[in-house]
């Protein structure tokens, strides 16, 4: 519908949506209502039934707008993520929004509700889910989350009996049932820790029970568990106040969980909780509708266009194009994001040459190969720690430089030591041992060193330790990862924030 399209039923009466950004300062994509003489008032529920009253009657259907109707409580509707949503879908040249007023929701019967082509609708606390969906019987339209299924969403246990015969993997539970005549979890026996929640859920008391070894008794998790930093940790939040939340990329087991889920229920937007353990993943729970930040996936256009006759091409992606706004005010399509990163401050790396002959070095070059090239690199764990067993259990064996020797047992040893105070085991991130073959040993500069006179092979060991990431370097490391999510279009944040991240 553009500018100036007059409104079925209404003489002299007309829709149009505000220019520049679509969005009035509530947050919401603005349809204003105007009038003849010029003037002007918003939209409000009044004028709902006339906007999208039957189009059976129209001679022609080639202005024809696709209406996509929001029926939800009005804190849902006017939310921040569903505002997003709404904008990106008012950007598609033949949709029309149209919000559900929550008084006509709440008050009116359905026979009275606007009408649409397309319904998102869902479920919260306060929303009358009945008449939802006598309104989808009423009216047939095209459903984004089946509205039946999500009875069955608000049941913990129905949930789990869905998912269950779904083969989707979930967590041990049992359902407790409190009859003070069986007073068991159907004969199972459950350790501490574990978590408990109401068989509702919209009911948030959620408690976790702990062992005796963490001193016992029991907690009420705040609400998501996300509002109090004393139990949950740090949390990051935006300048609302609201958590900062990341993407996470899916495995493609993890994706064809996701579809049997939204298959299950039936649900073509649906957020549920993931548990990841142990290299596998469990699914925990069901939420329902999820203020997603990317399009419906085309199906509105990919449905309805053809029924309408709209000149609509299918787009040859699976998934939608992610347009993002530019700098310069053009849309275009965001493809990838390639960066080179310098790590962070950190310690100077050090390195230490010596030349050794004693068998018990031959013996580990043996014993990890290194004869089949003639070099050997010596990085993992369990191969430092042989050395390090070596250097400092038979030094009295080993005839070699003393002062490198020291040098080659103190690093081992503050390495260890850090190792089992930091991890409870050795690391070699942050150092190495090169040894190399020497079949007639290592060239001397001049006949008067102390070895000069010694022949046949040695090893040439060259140890490398030091590089480690300073406090300076991890505040510099974790800014940095903070900032690169808002240094290119449709990340969080804004730019300026990006900027001067980078600046400092």
């Amino acid at each position: 519908m553009t500018p100036g399209d007059a409104v079925q039923g209404t003489p002299g009466l007309f829709v149009e949506m505000a220019q520049s950004s679509g969005i009035c300062p509530s947050g919401l994509p603005q349809f204003l209502i105007g009038m003849d003489g010029g003037e002007s008032r918003q939209l409000d529920y009044r004028d709902m039934r006339d906007i999208s009253g039957s189009f059976e009657d129209d001679e022609d259907q080639s202005d024809r707008q696709i209406v996509v109707g929001i029926c939800s409580m009005m804190k849902k509707s006017k939310s921040k993520p569903m505002t997003e949503i709404l904008d990106r879908l008012c950007k598609f040249e033949y949709i029309t929004v149209v919000i559900f007023p929550e008084e006509i929701i709440l008050n009116e019967p359905v026979e009275k509700w606007p009408l649409c082509d397309c319904l998102i609708s869902f479920h919260s606390k306060g929303f009358p889910l009945d008449k939802a969906v006598s309104y989808a019987k009423l009216r047939n339209p095209l459903l984004i989350n089946d509205l039946n299924m999500q009875y069955f969403i608000q049941d913990r246990r129905e949930v789990y009996r869905i998912l269950q015969e779904e083969g989707v993997d979930l967590p041990r539970y049992a359902v407790l049932n409190r009859d003070p005549n069986r007073p068991e979890v159907n004969g199972e026996v459950f350790h501490k820790p574990f978590v408990e929640k109401p068989v509702s859920a919209e009911d948030h008391n959620v408690y976790i029970y702990y062992p005796t070894s963490a001193g016992g008794g029991s907690q009420r998790l705040f609400r998501k568990a996300r509002k109090s930093p004393a139990l949950d940790g740090k949390v990051e939040r935006d300048s609302e106040g609201k958590e900062i939340r990341y993407p996470v990329m899916l495995t493609a087991m993890e994706k064809l969980v996701a579809r049997k889920v939204c298959l299950a229920f039936k649900q073509t937007v649906c957020g549920f909780d993931l548990l990841r353990a142990n290299g596998h993943s469990f699914v925990c729970d069901v939420n329902g509708f999820s203020f997603v930040k990317n399009s419906m996936k085309n199906m509105v256009m990919r449905e309805l266009a053809p029924q309408f006759h709209i000149p609509w091409s299918i787009p040859m992606e699976a998934e939608d194009i992610p347009i993002v706004p530019t700098t310069s005010g053009t849309m275009m399509e965001l493809r990838c994001v390639i960066a080179v990163i310098r790590h962070g401050d950190r310690t100077p790396k050090q390195k230490m040459k010596m030349e050794v002959r004693n068998a018990l070095f031959f013996d580990l070059f043996e014993k990890y190969g290194g004869y089949k090239t003639g070099k050997l690199k010596l990085k993992k764990p369990k191969q430092l720690q042989l050395l390090a067993e070596l250097v400092l259990h038979n030094d009295c064996e080993i005839e070699e430089k003393k002062s490198k020797l020291e040098q080659l047992k103190t690093v081992l040893e503050i390495n260890m030591a850090d190792a089992e105070h930091l991890y409870g085991h050795f690391s070699g991130i942050n150092r190495k041992v090169q040894l190399t073959y020497l079949p007639n040993g290592q060239p001397k500069a001049s006949s008067g060193e102390e070895d000069s006179l010694k022949e046949g092979p040695s090893l040439l060991l060259v140890l490398k330790w030091g590089g480690e990431l300073t406090p300076a370097g991890r505040v510099q490391a974790e800014e940095l990862g903070r900032a690169f999510r808002c240094m290119y279009p449709g990340g969080q944040g804004t730019s300026s924030e990006a900027h001067k991240h980078v600046n400092d």
